[in-house]
């Protein structure tokens, strides 16, 4: 159990790593470029497509951490009327079902990331788009993961007769 919590806590490291340096970057480039815009006349032509592309990859690192934190998005009308430790245990599948939901838009993502890529086409850098768009599976399949690990806490505390909060 001591290697998941350090892969966890390592893991949670580099989101958040990640999610600062995107968001860190994109202010100052966006900064950069409004200044430039207004008071030099001119800017980065490729300033915009990347702030698009860095908006895209902190929004799918952000659902990545919020997941991990259980501060995602939830519908979930079971629970409010099962408790005790049937509760615990609708959460194990609603869980599952999530990460399997996640799973499948991950690999149908990855499909269409594999696409672009024997399409070709380039975009901000001269860097091909499927570079950019590779955060799409990647979030996705991470997600699933968060989803079943979630779903395996909520296993163990179903089996050990204790309640979700």
């Amino acid at each position: 159990m001591s290697s998941l919590r350090k892969l966890d806590r390592l893991m949670r490291y580099f989101e958040d790593a990640l999610l600062t340096l995107l968001l860190v970057g994109m202010i100052l480039l966006a900064v950069l470029q409004i200044g430039l815009r207004n008071f030099a006349d001119t800017g980065f032509q490729w300033a915009d497509p990347v702030l698009r592309i860095l908006v895209l990859w902190l929004g799918l690192v952000g659902a990545i951490a919020a997941t991990r934190d259980g501060k995602h998005i939830n519908i979930d009308l079971i629970s409010k009327y099962v408790a005790g430790r049937w509760r615990t245990a609708t959460s194990v599948l609603t869980e599952l079902f999530a990460a399997f939901v996640c799973a499948l838009v991950g690999w149908v993502s990855y499909e269409f990331v594999l696409g672009e890529a024997e399409f070709g086409l380039v975009g901000a850098g001269n860097v091909p788009v499927w570079i950019y768009q590779a955060i799409i599976p990647a979030a996705f399949m991470l997600i699933a993961f968060r989803f079943l690990v979630r779903a395996f806490m909520h296993g163990l505390r179903f089996l050990r007769n204790e309640e979700t909060a």
